[in-house]
Order: C-alpha cells, then structure tokens, then sequence
C-alpha cells in the first residue's frame, strides 16, 4: 500500500475548515486505486454558540470479517482482491457546540452509508481447508447507519465531568445470499450507549450503559414426525442476529496518588473494576449436554492495586 497526503487549512477567526485528499494504491492480485476526501468546518456565529459540520468519502482496503462462528471472539481481517473490493465510506455530520463559561454542550446527527461490506457464508468450514478459498465463500452487501449524539463537559479546579449519549440504528443489507436477502441488525448495533466520567481531585469514578449486542441466538421451533410416528420438536435460525444481549452496565471507581521523596517518584493507583458486579454476557453458546442456549460471561468485580518507583 501507498498512500500519498494533502491537507488545508483555513482559519479566521469565526470561521474555520478544513480539508484532506488522500489518494491510495493497493496492490494484492491487481492494483487498485482510490481518493480519500474529508472536510471538517466550524462556524462560531454567536460568542457562545458554534456549527460544525463533517463530510467524508472514504475507502479501505482491509475489511472486517463478519459472520463467523457462534462464541468466536476476535475480528479477523482480510485484505481486499479482485472478487473482493475496496470498501466505502459515506458519512456526513452536523451539530451545534454552545459554551458557557466552564460548561460546554453539544449535539448533532450524523449518517453513514457503506458498500462492499463482506459477509462469510460458510461459516462450517472456517475451522477447516474451506478458510483458505475465503475470498469465494464471502457475500458483499451494504450497511447503513444513523443517529443523534449529545455530550456536556465541565472543566473545575478540581471537578471534571464529562456524559455522553448515542441513539443510533446500524443495519445490513442487500446481501442476495444471505438472511434470504432481508435487512439484519449489524452484530454492533446499540440503540443506546451512554458514558459518565468523573474525577474530583484524586478520584474518578467511570460508568456505562449500553444496549446489548447481537448475535445469532434465538432459534424458532418447529415440529416433525420421526419414523416411528412420534412428534419432534427441531429448531431453525430464521435470520441473522436475531437475539440481543442483556444491556452492558458497569461502574468502575479509583484513585490515584503520586509524589516525589528523595529522588524518586512514587505512583499509588487503587481501584474498583465493574463495582456493581455485573456480568455482562458478550455472546451466547449451545450446550449440547443440557440442549439449551446458555449465556457467556468473563468478568465479575474485580479489585486492583498498583505501586510504582521511577527514578
């Protein structure tokens, strides 16, 4: 890969932009090409009160892939080649930012459209050969996403706060081989994610709540007869992601200390991971022995301490 950089920059006083081009080679199979553009421009047309606005068309050349294994727990990326193309960004953004004193608040929507977003169909054959001839055993689709962001900030002596909120919708689509050809939630699709942070001298306290992920987990039921004349009740996935997670909620708490003593300088970090000891399940599993679906969780409360020297 080569890429080559060229930014501007605009400044006078109210208003303020910016713009990059970023034009790209790739090579794998073939060579392929492209041309990154963003531009970012603030207007402050009141003292207290400021529009921002941010477009962007982009590509990448790695791609995430998705649809693997139930229980599988870490992205794999795969490059881009000739059955499988760049994929593309659309974005744009707008809100306002108002600042009051020490306050500051901010609100905007934004929306994003993608191409060439890549689901693995054969997910049986990912532990075996089959994982090797990837690239014929992917679907290209697109996904979409939109939704409202809200932020405060306030900047003490002392006191530092920041909350923050996301109501957002991300869905795929389009794929022909997949999900029937039917819209299906991406696997990180979170109505809702708010954060609170703060910190009050040598404290800081840190919390979360997040909708659930998705995953494929909830399958429907149907009946059918065995040879013998009996009922048999089998189940069947009737779509992609079609079962939500429990809500993530955590609070973690700390505190942090340092100072110098003949020469050398001390570091006292003391904390509290996921105060609330909630278990927060991140996917689901089929337990065979009990012949039913079961959630995974890893981590409880968990306390930490740390001491540090540095000279």
């Amino acid at each position: 890969m080569a890429t080559a950089y060229l930014q501007a920059l605009h400044n006078s006083g109210k208003l303020n932009w910016e713009w990059t081009l970023r034009p790209t080679a790739f090579r794998s199979d073939k060579t392929m090409f492209s041309v990154d553009i963003s531009m970012k421009g603030k207007w402050q047309f009141l003292p207290f009160l400021a529009l921002e606005a941010t477009a962007d068309a982009m590509s990448q050349y790695y791609h995430t892939l998705e649809g693997l294994p139930i229980g599988w727990s870490m992205d794999l990326l795969v490059p881009s080649v000739s059955k499988v193309p760049a994929e593309q960004m659309l974005q744009g953004y707008a809100g306002l930012e108002a600042s009051f004193g020490r306050h500051m608040v901010s609100a905007g929507a934004y929306i994003k459209e993608l191409n060439n977003i890549i689901y693995y169909k054969e997910a049986h054959n990912f532990f075996n050969s089959g994982i090797s001839s990837w690239e014929s055993d992917v679907e290209l689709g697109k996904g979409d996403s939109k939704g409202i962001e809200m932020m405060y900030q306030y900047q003490g002596d002392d006191l530092q706060v920041q909350a923050s909120a996301t109501v957002s919708k991300s869905t795929r689509k389009g794929f022909s081989q997949v999900n029937d050809g039917k819209p299906f939630h991406a696997p990180f699709d979170r109505r809702l994610v708010s954060n609170l942070s703060v910190q009050w001298k040598a404290f800081n306290l840190n919390f979360t709540w997040q909708d659930g992920n998705w995953v494929n987990g909830a399958g429907e039921r149907y009946t059918v007869i065995d040879p013998q004349g009996k009922e048999v009740i089998l189940e069947y996935f009737s779509s992609i992601n079609n079962y939500q997670m429990p809500a993530l909620i955590r609070l973690d708490i700390g505190y942090r200390r340092q100072w110098r003593k003949d020469r050398f300088d001390h570091e006292l970090s003391l904390g509290v991971f996921n105060v609330l000891n909630h278990f927060n399940p991140f996917t689901v599993y089929y337990d065979t022995k009990d012949e039913t679906w079961k959630e995974l969780a890893l981590i409880p409360i968990m306390p930490n301490i740390s001491y540090r020297i540095s000279f």
